[in-house]
């Protein structure tokens, strides 16, 4: 399953590379022109940081202590891997939601710029609307995913957890769950979405 996710990862980050390649490499054509290459190319960065978290996906270990291997126990010892598997499950939505972020406010930014141009044409006004000039509505969105994806990432970080969900009739571990955990993972997962 690991080996899947890479190989998405790997067409993902393949196929977001060469539309922005093609997009560079054309970007004097009138009609990618007219389609604003930066734009273009600020989607396909935006794509493949969010493929990239398909990488931490992938990424997890066993309990949070060591686990003693004749008897089963934990040992309270912390695992070695534990804090590699903590950092992957913030990075997740670390990833996931600022690739997010990134491609929609360039959508939003580039139709609002298509917008303002319009709105001039249609008062006979030739009007010159710069990047700059709606850069701000990326940075705005950017801005408030960040300071929540802070906010989760200091209050209440997801940390990985592994449940036991059979053991033997010597008490021995059979079948164990492991995932990422949060109280309170809703509390900032609705204002990410709502924001994006």
């Amino acid at each position: 399953l690991k080996v899947l996710g890479i190989v998405f990862f790997a067409i993902q980050a393949v196929l977001s590379v060469a539309c922005a390649a093609w997009t560079i490499y054309f970007r004097r054509r009138r009609v990618v022109k007219s389609s604003q290459p930066l734009f273009l190319c600020l989607i396909c960065f935006g794509t493949l940081v969010m493929s990239l978290a398909i990488i931490p996906i992938g990424i997890q270990t066993q309990y949070r202590e060591v686990q003693d291997p004749f008897t089963g126990e934990l040992t309270g010892e912390a695992s070695p891997d534990i804090g590699r598997a903590d950092a992957a499950c913030m990075a997740v939505p670390w990833l996931f939601s600022l690739g997010f972020s990134i491609v929609f406010s360039a959508l939003f930014a580039k139709i609002w710029r298509i917008k303002l141009v319009h709105d001039a044409a249609r008062s006979f006004v030739k009007k010159t609307v710069e990047v700059k000039d709606v850069v701000v509505i990326m940075v705005a969105v950017l801005a408030v995913q960040i300071v929540i994806m802070l906010c989760w990432h200091i209050i209440d970080p997801m940390i990985w957890q592994r449940e036991v969900l059979f053991e033997d009739a010597n008490g021995f571990p059979t079948k164990s769950l492991g995932s990422c955990r949060s109280e309170s993972v809703l509390r900032f997962l609705i204002p990410l979405i709502v924001t994006d």
